[in-house]
């Protein structure tokens, strides 16, 4: 309560508003899980509710993963096509991604459209928003193909972080199988509810993201040296909340509010590809 406390003292309005989306984010779930007469997907709500993901085993078939990996190879073949444009590729020392892959293959049009899912984002995200697909891969510096050099040790997201500062759906097709050697995405449950000693880190995100033309950044914010949580808000979740990874088989799905404080860890040995869809 203290930390609460402090951010409403320095930033009422935003606290009230962090406050009110985060009852409403819980709110819309609620109902849309009652919604359900399945069982199984009343639990999958309800995980994403309480814990902030859920993870769904062998959602695609063998087939569809090898249809999807055929589309994931066919657009690394064609990757000196994208002349390292930022909208569509980010690569670093063993990892890569292809972003906006719906662009290129709207054969993916099918995996977008399930339409529990699109559902579930609505409840999450509080309107409707179709998803950008993207396509990552980490590798152990072994097993890579020609086009990923080196080793990922520090991957794309490897520092605690959340996507915005509102809530918003990630659904994840696992490519391959997931274990925690192959560095999995790894997630504090339950930490979708504001960490109120970081509400700086949020009001930078919502800077961020409506990206304001009426002013210059508040000074306190433009001084932060990223929008990552830093070590101390880590080490105060980590009193109460342990990191999970998020491991399966190939053809499951994850599902995960990006509210909920996360990160990849570093590669030990194998690969890891996925199907990411930002909602």
């Amino acid at each position: 309560m203290t930390g609460l406390a402090t951010a409403i003292r320095k930033h009422p309005g935003f606290a009230l508003s962090l406050a009110g989306h985060t009852m409403a984010r819980s709110l819309r779930l609620r109902l849309f899980e009652l919604a359900f007469r399945s069982p199984a997907w009343r639990n999958v709500v309800r995980a994403v509710r309480q814990q902030g993901y859920a993870v769904i085993p062998e959602y695609l078939s063998s087939d569809e993963v090898d249809f999807c990996l055929s589309i994931c190879r066919r657009s690394t073949d064609g990757i000196d096509g994208l002349d390292g444009d930022p909208y569509y590729i980010a690569t670093a020392p063993g990892s890569l991604r292809l972003r906006h892959m719906e662009s290129r293959h709207p054969e993916l049009d099918y995996f977008r459209r399930h339409l529990k899912i699109a559902a579930l984002s609505v409840c999450l995200y509080g309107k409707p928003h179709w998803p950008s697909v993207q396509y990552s891969a980490t590798y152990d510096g072994r097993t890579n193909p020609d086009y990923v050099e080196g080793r990922a040790d520090a991957p794309f997201g490897g520092i605690g972080h959340m996507d915005r500062w509102h809530h918003q759906l990630k659904a994840i097709f696992l490519l391959d199988d997931v274990t925690p050697e192959n560095g999995p995405l790894t997630i504090y449950p339950g930490t979708w509810r504001p960490q109120w000693s970081g509400i700086d880190v949020y009001r930078l995100k919502k800077w961020k993201g409506k990206k304001l033309q009426n002013g210059d950044m508040p000074a306190e914010l433009a001084q932060m040296e990223s929008d990552n949580f830093p070590p101390h808000i880590i080490a105060e979740i980590e009193q109460d909340v342990s990191p999970v990874s998020v491991t399966g088989k190939a053809g499951d799905l994850a599902l995960f509010d990006t509210r909920t404080v996360h990160f990849a860890k570093g590669i030990e040995k194998g690969q890891r590809r996925l199907l990411w869809f930002y909602f």
